[in-house]
Order: C-alpha cells, then sequence, then structure tokens
C-alpha cells in the first residue's frame, strides 16, 4: 500500500478479528484513525478529510451493507485516498478496492514485517473525540502515549498476563482500543471478543456470568450502562469465582451500582477518569487503597491533576478548595500531544 510513518489509515469497522490486525498493524507503519461508523456520512467524510486518510479499511456490503453504503457514498470526497481494503471483499477487487483478507493471507502468521522502529513521539493514531461538545476533534497520540497507558494499568492491576478480557467496546473508543485492547494484548493477556456489535448484541449481557465463567477473567470491567445492565442478569449457579474486581469510566458509574457489586457479587469497583485525550485512564481507585463510592481515585503513577480556578482571560489563578466546583487541569506522560 505504500503506507509511510506519517501517512494515515483509517478504519470503518465493526469488531471484527481483522479489526484489531488493522488498527494496531497501522499504527507500527504508520497512523492509525479508527472512526464510528455509525457517525453520518457527512461526519465521516468530514474527519476523514481532516485526518488525510490514505487507506480506508472497511467491511464488504454482505457484512455490514449500511457501512459500505456510507463508504460509497464518500469515498470520492477524499482527495488523498489511494485504496480501500474491504475485509470480507472477495468479489470487491478492482477500481480502487483490495481485499484485505486476500492481503493478509500473504503476511506471515507468527510476525509483522514492517521494517520501521517507530521512535516514542512518533505519532501512533488520530482518535477523535465524541462530538458532545461540537463537532469531532483529532487527538494525536503519540507511541509513549499509548505505551504509557498499557505499562500503567499493568501497574495498577487491569492487565495481568494470562488473563482473559471480555472484549465488547468499540475500538475507535481509547476504552476498547487502548485500556482494554491494547494493554491486555502487550501485557500477555487475550480478548474475549462477544460479537462484532461488541456490548450491543442482546447475548452479551443475557450470558455475561456464563461467559465469565467459561473464560475466567478476573477484572469485570465495562461502561457503567453495561455494568448496571449485568445486575439484572441472575449470577444463579455460575461460578464467577475468578473475577476479583470491577472497573468502570465512560461517565459516572451511580453509587447504587457499586454498591450492588460490592454487597451482591464481592467484587470491589475501581472507577476510572480520563478523556481521549489523555490516552484513556487518568485517574482511578487504587486497588489496595481505601475509595469512595462517586470519586474518580487518584492520578495514576507519574500524572498529575490538579483542580484550579480560571478566570474570564482563561488564566488559572489558583487551586480550588474542598466541595469548589472548577477546572480539571492534567498533566503526565498519557497527555496528548495536540489536536
Amino acid at each position: 500500500m505504500g503506507v509511510g510513518a506519517d501517512d494515515v489509515v483509517s478504519l470503518l469497522l465493526p469488531l471484527v478479528p481483522q479489526a484489531f490486525v488493522a488498527l494496531y498493524g497501522a499504527q507500527v507503519v504508520g497512523v492509525a484513525n479508527p472512526v464510528n461508523a455509525m457517525l453520518s456520512a457527512a461526519q465521516l467524510a468530514e474527519i476523514l478529510r481532516a485526518a488525510g486518510t490514505k487507506v480506508l479499511v472497511t467491511v464488504g456490503p454482505t457484512a455490514g451493507a449500511e457501512i459500505w453504503d456510507k463508504v460509497q457514498a464518500i469515498r470520492h470526497e477524499l482527495p488523498l485516498l489511494k485504496a480501500v481494503l474491504v475485509v470480507g471483499g472477495a468479489g470487491q477487487a478492482g477500481a480502487g478496492y483490495e481485499d484485505f483478507d486476500a492481503l493478509l493471507a500473504r503476511e506471515p502468521a507468527t510476525h509483522l514485517l514492517s521494517g520501521r522502529m517507530p521512535r516514542a513521539d512518533d505519532i501512533a493514531g488520530y482518535f477523535h473525540t465524541g462530538g458532545t461538545t461540537g463537532t469531532p476533534k483529532l487527538v494525536r497520540h503519540t507511541h509513549a502515549n499509548q505505551v504509557y497507558q498499557a505499562w500503567v494499568l499493568r501497574l495498577m492491576g487491569l492487565a495481568e498476563p494470562g488473563r482473559g478480557v471480555l472484549f465488547g467496546l468499540p475500538l475507535f473508543h481509547v476504552g476498547g482500543a487502548l485500556t482494554q485492547g491494547l494493554a491486555g494484548l502487550a501485557n500477555g493477556g487475550h480478548l474475549v471478543v462477544l460479537s462484532a456489535l461488541g456490548w450491543r448484541h442482546p447475548n452479551a449481557v443475557r450470558q455475561v456470568w456464563r461467559l465469565v465463567q467459561r473464560y475466567r477473567p478476573v477484572l469485570f470491567g465495562g461502561v457503567p450502562t453495561v455494568m448496571a445492565a449485568a445486575l439484572q442478569v441472575p449470577v444463579g449457579d455460575c461460578d464467577i469465582s475468578s473475577l476479583r474486581r470491577a472497573s468502570g469510566g465512560g461517565s459516572a458509574i451511580p453509587v447504587a451500582v457499586i454498591e450492588a457489586y460490592e454487597k451482591r457479587l464481592g467484587l470491589p469497583v475501581l472507577e476510572v477518569y480520563g478523556m481521549t485525550e489523555t490516552a484513556s485512564v487518568h485517574t482511578m481507585g487504587y486497588p489496595h487503597m481505601p475509595r469512595i463510592a462517586g470519586t474518580v481515585g487518584r492520578a495514576l503513577p507519574y500524572s498529575r491533576t490538579r483542580v484550579v480556578r480560571i478566570d474570564a482571560d482563561g488564566r488559572c489563578t489558583g487551586d480550588c478548595l474542598p466541595d469548589e466546583i472548577g477546572v480539571v487541569a492534567m498533566a503526565g506522560p498519557g497527555v496528548f500531544s495536540g489536536y
């Protein structure tokens, strides 16, 4: 494909195995840009143009017609696009399309051939923000940002060698790509991908405790809606004794949910706080220290957090007092290099 260190590979993919290969492979040779395929065609075109997409990896019409239709609608609006790689794309080759699976089959199964050794400050990925306060922005992650996340989550007990993770978070979100995905794989764990839809598949939550019994994870992690939904599923005779703790983030976990996990399931809940701009987790409840339900704990090692007053000119005028509302300021190895 001729992808170099500064070239962007964008991904419009559900949670299929090829999505992980494409994401982490793209970061080794160039810059990965996983994008939420549920956005409108107009939003997708805007993000991919801003990223400067050279190669687009997506699914063929048999695997995801809605995504495919969006690709057809926007591909000619991307001036730098050179190729579209199609997962499940047998028969789609030609006219700018390549069969991703056929290309992958030519590569060795045991290692990645890249010929490149990225530097710490090289850009690994462009992750778009949620767009809750405006048009989504592209956040630049360096390799150092992402390596820090994988390292520190092992240190904090959220990633362990030889252990599985029930994986259902989207790869366009840092919680999926980095907190569970990269941290799990880089630390010798494995990912149990629940479905192409992740936790959105109705059977994922419905069978959650049977999945725990079969795959024996030590951590149950997810967004608060998933954590709350899992509480509605009877444990029954399922053996969930492998679980040692639960963890959640992405939004505030209701205190009632935290208390239910601790009282009914005997699992301490480690609340995490972070964002795309901090390469995911920046603060969390420490496993072996006192925690207060409804709070997000302490800054991770080598990271810093302050709550400060900001005046009308945007200048910091000092730290807030307890119970005073202010602006959260964060610094550390996970903080991004800019938009």
